[in-house]
């Protein structure tokens, strides 16, 4: 009922590709480095939650310019405040939705 088998599947996957909404799947290697880059603020000492103030907002903008449609908009607000959230950066988000995106 739902997935390819269904007619408005097709609907409305054309509807995605008119408004350049196609889901994109950036490579595991890119998800990798951006959740370490994630861990990283905690690698340097003293810097810890002060550096997620300025990668939040930018790590929640690669998510969505690089997972688009509407799974990388709730990705990219989950990704926000987990990045955001003290102590919740263990969480490998960019990996998650590689791996979301992929099966």
């Amino acid at each position: 009922m739902f997935g390819e088998n269904c007619p408005l599947y097709y609907r409305y996957a054309n509807l995605y590709n008119l408004c350049g909404m196609k889901e994109k799947v950036p490579s595991l290697l890119f998800c990798i480095a951006m959740d370490l880059i994630g861990y990283a603020t905690y690698a340097i000492p003293g810097l810890g939650e002060y550096g997620d103030i300025i990668w939040a907002p930018l790590s929640a903008w690669l998510f969505y310019q690089h997972f688009g449609t509407w799974r990388g908009a709730v990705g990219a607000v989950f990704n926000f405040v987990e990045e955001i959230v003290p102590f919740t950066d263990f969480i490998p988000s960019f990996t998650i939705m590689y791996l979301w995106q992929k099966s």
